[in-house]
C-alpha cells in the first residue's frame, strides 16, 4: 500500500511540475493516451481513479485502467491489481487472482508481490496454489 501511495504522489507531483495543469487536465491527457494503449498512461489513470474519494463507480474504473495495464505487463500495475483483488477494491475479492497476479509480479523480482504471495498462499487450498503458480509461469503480455 505504500508502495502505490507513494507512486500517486509521484505520479501526481511529475505531473504538475512538467504541465503545470490541473487534475481534471491531467486525467483527460493521460485518458487520451490510456485509449490508445500506453501502458504508463492506463496505470497513471487508474491510479487517479482510485484516489478519488467516496464513489464506488471510480473503483471499477481505476481496477478496469489498471488492469489493462497489468495485462501488458507494467509491473507496478500487475502489483496493484493483486492489490485490488486482495482487498476487494473495484472488483470482487478474489485471492486466486491476487495470488496469480502476486506471482507474475515476483516472478519479475517485485518484492513486495513476492511477499504478499506468502500471505495470499495462506488463503488457498494447495493445488490453487499450484494451478495459480502454473498460470503465473505461462503468462504473456497482451500487445
Amino acid at each position: 500500500m505504500k508502495k502505490i501511495l507513494l507512486l500517486v504522489i509521484t505520479t501526481l507531483a511529475f505531473a504538475y511540475s512538467l504541465n503545470a495543469q490541473t487534475p481534471y487536465v491531467y486525467r483527460e491527457s493521460l485518458k487520451a493516451k490510456a485509449d490508445q494503449g500506453d501502458a504508463f498512461a492506463q496505470y497513471a489513470l487508474g491510479l487517479q481513479y482510485l484516489t478519488t474519494p467516496g464513489v464506488e463507480e471510480t473503483n471499477q474504473l481505476a481496477a478496469s485502467w489498471i488492469r489493462r495495464s497489468a495485462e501488458q505487463g507494467f509491473l507496478e500495475a500487475q502489483v496493484a491489481l493483486a492489490d485490488l483483488y486482495r482487498r476487494g477494491q473495484g472488483l470482487p475479492q478474489d485471492f486466486f487472482q491476487a495470488y496469480v497476479w502476486s506471482s507474475i509480479a515476483a516472478l519479475r523480482g517485485d518484492a513486495y508481490a513476492a511477499r504478499l504471495k506468502v500471505l495470499l498462499a495462506e488463503k488457498l487450498a494447495t493445488p490453487q496454489v499450484k494451478q495459480a503458480e502454473d498460470l503465473a509461469q505461462a503468462w504473456k503480455p497482451k500487445r
